[in-house]
């Protein structure tokens, strides 16, 4: 709930780590359809640059897979 603090959550792949957040991010904000919230991954080539420069460009909720 603090701009430019990040949380990790670590788990084995499948546990439903990201459903988990999204589920959290829900609760927290369950009204605030402005609520920017960008996923990427690491996995995705496209991703990388964007995860590289992130802090110039979004504002809101990030979630990196």
């Amino acid at each position: 709930m603090q701009p430019g603090v990040g949380v990790v959550i670590e788990g084995p792949s499948g546990i439903g780590k990201t459903t988990a957040l999204r589920k959290a991010l829900e609760e927290v904000y369950p009204e605030d359809k402005g609520l920017q919230v960008r996923t990427l991954s690491a996995r995705k080539p496209q991703d990388l640059s964007n995860i590289g420069t992130i802090h110039q460009w979004h504002n809101g909720i990030a979630i990196i897979d």
